[in-house]
C-alpha cells in the first residue's frame, strides 16, 4: 500500500522492486488523489479529497483493533 507517494517519479530503486512484485502476483493499492504513473499498475486506487487520508487510517487502524488483527510473537 502506497499513501501519497509516486516511485515511478521520485523512487526508482523503490519502483523496480514494486513492478517486480507485480509479475509475481503482489497486489498493490494506491492511496492518492492524483492520477500518477504508479497508479497505473494498481489492483485498488483510492482517489481521496486531500486531506482526508488520516480519518482513512484512523478508520483502518480501529478496525485492526476492534478485529484483533494485530500481529503477535513477532
Amino acid at each position: 500500500m502506497l499513501i501519497g507517494l509516486d516511485p515511478a517519479n521520485s523512487k526508482p530503486h523503490i519502483w523496480h522492486s514494486i513492478r517486480e512484485g507485480k509479475k509475481q502476483g503482489f497486489k498493490l493499492i494506491v492511496i492518492d488523489p492524483r492520477k500518477t504513473e504508479t497508479a497505473e499498475l494498481v489492483d485498488i486506487l483510492l482517489q481521496l479529497s486531500p486531506g482526508t487520508d488520516t480519518a482513512l487510517l484512523l478508520s483502518m487502524i480501529n478496525v485492526i483493533i476492534k478485529e484483533n488483527y494485530m500481529i503477535r510473537n513477532l
